[in-house]
């Protein structure tokens, strides 16, 4: 391994676990759990409102993974699952006015979290390292060895799961 590769992905990781580790703690603070979140920005950023199915696709998770994440979002009044039109089997999820505003919440606490990660960087260096980092992550979604089978986020998850054990 180069120099560059040794000192600057252990960084860019460490980096990672760092942002990840302010933000959930935050959020947990705040009464949700990572999960739990992820679904809330995903139900506020959608056209029209998600299905079970929709989300667990999206996530590429099981639809009973996220069946008992809403259940418990529904029970802390987070979010609402109603009848689809034309197909009361199906639910749509819907934020309810807590939701949304932990879903406000969450936003402004990642816009603090980002500033005091760049705070004192010059703009000059930032749009640097921007340009830098898109050519690392396309450069990461070209790499797909034959021994790696699967799509990036399978394989992302696979390593969050192995990282949680370690």
């Amino acid at each position: 391994m180069d120099h560059a590769a040794e000192t600057i992905m252990p960084l860019m990781m460490q980096t990672d676990r760092c942002h990840r580790m302010i933000i959930e703690g935050q959020v947990d603070r705040l009464g949700v759990h990572r999960t739990q979140h992820m679904i809330l920005m995903c139900v506020s950023q959608c056209d029209k409102p998600p299905t079970q199915t929709e989300i667990a696709e999206l996530f590429e998770v099981s639809s009973a993974a996220v069946a008992v994440s809403l259940k418990k979002m529904e029970q802390s009044g987070l979010i609402l699952r109603t009848p689809r039109k034309g197909n009361a089997r199906v639910k749509e999820i819907r934020l309810t006015e807590k939701g949304s505003c932990m879903v406000e919440k969450t936003k402004k606490l990642f816009e603090a979290v980002g500033h005091a990660a760049l705070k004192g960087i010059p703009e000059e260096e930032l749009d640097v390292m921007r340009a830098c980092m898109e050519k690392i992550k396309r450069n990461l979604e070209n790499y797909r060895p034959d021994t790696q089978k699967g799509t990036l986020s399978e394989r992302t998850e696979e390593a969050e799961q192995v990282e949680e054990m370690v």
